[in-house]
């Protein structure tokens, strides 16, 4: 059975509004698109948090100097059904690097890594053959998708010859400096699940340009005179969508959120 869960958070105008998600049984899944050519991108993609790039919700790891409950590693399940002529799946990310928009600097550097994982418990990740890639947060665009390179799809990531192609995605960061926290996303041309774990998702908005970005007609001169009319036009609403599948037992979610204006509890 497939549930809907649907947070909302009245944080709206929050400079930063950092959430800490837990779950605890059953996994959040979003459904990816099969029709395409070999070599091409997919038709649509499947994102999370979002697939828009105004809209200030995104997931977040924080710099080990900073005080938060997420940890320094989030895994990210992707999968990619069987098929005779499409042999790729492509995993893309989102302002992966550490600064510039989106990001309250300084933001920790990080790292993904593309594990085999055929079973789809992430175990793979710990059989170091079955690592297929690694990219560099560093390398990667401010405020725009990586356009990364497909992943030729393996036989290790296949429980059996005609079995979905599973991988894990994991996400970390070495830096022991940071106190700001990087925001990303996360698209594929597969099907992404997000396992039982403690993660961080936040509504970002931190630079003049992501003010920009959020509230498209925002006028500053009228803002600072006490107009806020041009704030009613809006990308982020404070409302956050997450689909899961509660597996043979409820599953338990809670988070807290925090920002300039306070802490509530979702």
């Amino acid at each position: 059975m497939k549930s809907l869960m649907k947070l909302r958070s009245n944080l709206v105008l929050a400079k930063i509004a950092l959430t800490v998600l837990i779950i605890s049984g059953g996994f959040l899944t979003w459904g990816g698109d099969t029709s395409r050519a070999l070599g091409g991108p997919p038709e649509s993609w499947v994102c999370f948090p979002t697939c828009s790039t105004v809209d200030g919700r995104f997931m977040s790891m924080a710099g080990a100097n900073t005080s938060s409950l997420s940890g320094q590693v989030i895994t990210v399940g992707v999968s990619a059904p069987y098929s005779p002529t499409v042999s790729e799946v492509f995993v893309d990310i989102f302002d992966g690097n550490a600064t510039g928009q989106w990001d309250p600097m300084p933001a920790p550097s990080l790292t993904f890594e593309l594990f085999a994982d055929p079973l789809g418990d992430g175990t793979g990740a710990s059989v170091p053959s079955n690592l297929v890639t690694t990219w560099s947060g560093a390398t990667m665009p401010d405020n725009a998708w990586a356009a990364l390179p497909s992943v030729i799809n393996i036989p290790a990531a296949q429980q059996c010859s005609t079995c979905a192609y599973k991988y894990l995605l994991k996400i970390s960061t070495s830096d022991v400096v940071s106190t700001g926290n990087n925001a990303f996303k996360i698209r594929t041309s597969g099907t992404i699940g997000v396992k039982a774990q403690t993660f961080a998702f936040i509504g970002a908005m931190s630079t003049l340009a992501d003010f920009n970005a959020i509230y498209p007609t925002l006028n500053v001169p009228a803002v600072l005179g006490g107009n806020f009319t041009t704030l009613a036009n809006t990308n982020y609403d404070g409302s956050w969508e997450f689909s899961f599948y509660p597996g043979a037992s409820p599953p338990s979610i809670s988070g807290t959120a925090t920002s300039t204006l306070g802490t509530a509890t979702v």
